[in-house]
């Protein structure tokens, strides 16, 4: 069975694999199990985004000191495409 703390690092180490056992276990009927590694899934791909919404805002403002506003603006739009 696995803990809380075993899902978060299935999850950490790669989300396909922890789809999969998700999968597996929905498959089996165990639905609590797989209840708990959705769960944890889901706050690690939350914290990521998070993460790289804090990073993204990071490099603009480096940008705006070094290039200057408009730059930084360019870059922006650039990466909202993505």
């Amino acid at each position: 069975m696995l803990t809380q703390q075993d899902w978060e690092w299935l999850a950490v180490g790669s989300e396909y694999q922890t789809a999969v056992a998700i999968q597996q276990l929905l498959e089996e009927g165990k639905v609590r199990k797989a209840s708990d590694g959705l769960y944890a899934l889901i706050e690690l791909m939350g914290k990521s985004k998070r993460l790289l919404k804090g990073r993204q805002e990071r490099l603009k403002s480096r940008l705006d000191k070094a290039c200057g506003p408009s730059t930084s603006l360019i870059i922006s739009a650039f990466l909202r495409r993505k």
